[in-house]
């Protein structure tokens, strides 16, 4: 499975293109390209990203030059260099969802009363010495030589 980042994941980050891209001046579909970037080279860092629209058929990512003037570039399929995100921090989306269900499960437990996580791990201590007791209680009568009903 291919990663998927959320747009906001690329906010803040250097974007590398896996294949030469074009720079347009405005963020809609046809605007005229007025500078390639090389595949491998930083188009510069993510300042905003569009999300599709009327006259966006894709995302697009929202850089500023030196002179404060926004360039865009169009995001397109196989064209992001995601080993270039992760090494900035960038999460895909699965791993975002691994990380918030860890953290609800942390916070599920750290919302326990003292009480309940004594009980829960009482629980757990319970069971154990049962099961402790039950195989010191049976295994001398499986390892006897002399049964009472003659089958050992």
């Amino acid at each position: 499975m291919a990663d998927i980042y959320s747009l906001e994941q690329l906010v803040g980050k250097a974007y590398i293109p896996t294949r030469d891209v074009g720079i347009t001046r405005g963020a809609y579909d046809g605007a005229p390209i007025v500078f390639t970037v090389k595949a491998g080279a930083s188009a510069g860092n993510v300042y905003s990203a569009l999300g599709p629209a009327s006259g966006r058929r894709n995302a697009w990512l929202m850089f500023y030059d030196s002179n404060e003037r926004p360039y865009y570039v169009e995001i397109q399929s196989g064209q992001t260099d995601t080993t270039a995100l992760q090494q900035q921090g960038a999460q895909t989306v699965q791993q975002q969802a691994a990380a918030a269900a860890a953290a609800a499960k942390a916070a599920e437990w750290d919302a326990l009363s003292i009480q309940d996580k004594i009980m829960r791990i009482a629980k757990y201590g319970v069971i154990a010495a049962i099961v402790i007791y039950g195989i010191k209680e049976i295994l001398p009568m499986l390892t006897r030589k002399n049964s009472v009903n003659g089958l050992f």
